[in-house]
């Protein structure tokens, strides 16, 4: 293990405070230093204050109640560090993301708020931070992204005999599909060297909890967790996906019911159980479809595609058989065996632009042909029906939650062992 500091953090970060609140912008500009050295890649104190202005953007629309400024200092800095190191991994695989691919995200963003691009601009440059500075965060954001899902998600599986553990278990029944609504606080000891401190914080932050302030608020001010941001919300979670080291803790808890410290080497861990729900029985509309395929290529353009299919269409109106055709035109090779048969699909299924057409489709109808993101469609509506998911939603469940579980620690337990590895000198305050 390399040494990840040659000075006490607690000066370094009292230095960094002064530095990134004291000094004009100006002289800043002028006199910027190197605040650390990551595996001998410099992170430089412009590129902190960058960072800081994204986090005080972030909390300040969520909370009005800051942590103090050596603590988000620190998370500046440690999550720079981080990305550093997974961005320097990712540049040697080669790996890419595109401006097109960036741009959607955005637009992803802005629609999350009900805005546009445009809108999402204008607040981010009120709040000081330039539009080229957000676009570059979120394109790395991507970049870690893909090389945790190269590197650390594609060797995550659940197995049918998981699923089947899971679900045979005496203690899933009768409520099987009960699911939490967590909140989760970490204390986080990694990069620091006074776990007797962070335990001290820890024990605090538990003591106002039990003394009735704000969880989200105490989240956003002096959690380390990935989701501090949002006040420390894990979302709804099945007892499979809850990881391991809560397993036990949460079903016992009560709803609104807060844990003691739960320590492992990351740190001190604090879990609030908001509430829980219940499972039914799950009905979903099956549609029974078929389709004709035509992408677009090089040599075949949009308009290729459709008239194509408007072709196609006009011979099974007058009597050719739909699978034949599909067999020999459809360029979904998958479906094109079987005369273009989907088989039955559930809502969510297909994609969403896919899913709008056939919804709005008649049973037995042969539709136009129509663009989605996969190329031109010929469509024909076979049939309907409701059908009792309850069995393959539980099963997809229980995989998805053994997954996500299975994923988070493995996700963790490498991002530690990432930064354990590295050679990180704190020269922030220096």
């Amino acid at each position: 293990m390399h040494p990840r500091s040659v000075r006490s953090p607690r000066i370094a970060l009292a230095a960094a405070a002064a530095l990134l609140f004291a000094v004009p912008p100006a002289v800043a500009a002028e006199l910027d230093r190197v605040a650390a050295v990551v595996n001998g890649d410099a992170i430089l104190v412009s590129e902190v204050e960058r960072r800081f202005r994204h986090l005080l953007f972030d909390l300040r629309r969520t909370s009005s109640d800051l942590p103090p400024r050596d603590a988000l200092v620190r998370r500046t800095l440690d999550e720079l560090i981080l990305e550093r190191l997974q961005l320097r991994i990712a540049e040697d695989l080669g790996l890419r993301v595109s401006d097109d691919v960036v741009d959607r995200t955005i637009e992803s963003i802005a629609g999350r708020y009900n805005a546009t691009v445009a809108d999402l601009r204008r607040s981010l440059e009120s709040g000081g931070i330039p539009f080229s500075d957000f676009r570059e965060r979120i394109h790395n954001d991507l970049v870690a992204d893909t090389l945790r899902r190269r590197e650390v998600l594609s060797r995550v599986s659940v197995s049918d005999a998981e699923v089947d553990r899971f679900l045979s278990r005496p203690d899933r029944t009768p409520a099987q599909g009960d699911e939490y609504l967590l909140g989760h606080i970490l204390v986080a000891v990694a990069g620091t060297e006074d776990p007797a401190a962070a335990r001290a914080t820890a024990e605090d932050v538990l003591g106002r909890l039990e003394a009735g302030e704000s969880f989200a608020d105490l989240a956003r001010r002096h959690s380390s967790g990935g989701r501090a941001a949002e006040g420390g919300m894990l979302g709804w979670r099945s007892a499979a996906a809850l990881p391991s080291l809560f397993a036990e803790i949460v079903p016992r808890l009560e709803p609104g019911e807060t844990s003691g410290l739960i320590e492992d080497p990351s740190g001190f861990h604090i879990v609030r159980l908001v509430d829980v729900r219940p499972a039914g029985q799950t009905v979903v509309r099956q549609t029974h479809a078929a389709h004709i395929l035509v992408t677009v290529k090089p040599l075949v353009t949009d308009d290729d595609a459709r008239r194509r299919l408007e072709r196609l269409r006009r011979r099974i109106l007058q009597g050719e058989d739909f699978g034949e055709l599909a067999r020999f035109h459809s360029d979904d090779t998958a479906s094109a065996l079987r005369g273009g048969d989907l088989g039955w699909l559930n809502p969510g299924d297909a994609t969403p632009d896919f899913q709008a057409v056939m919804d709005g489709m008649r049973e037995g109808e042969l539709g136009e042909p129509f663009r989605s993101s996969w190329g031109w469609h010929l469509l024909r509506v076979l049939a309907r029906r409701d059908h009792d998911n309850t069995e393959e939603v539980r099963r997809a469940q229980a995989r998805n939650a053994i997954y996500q579980r299975k994923a988070d620690e493995e996700l963790t337990a490498w991002l530690s062992q990432l930064r354990d590895n590295a050679f990180v000198r704190i020269l922030l305050g220096g």
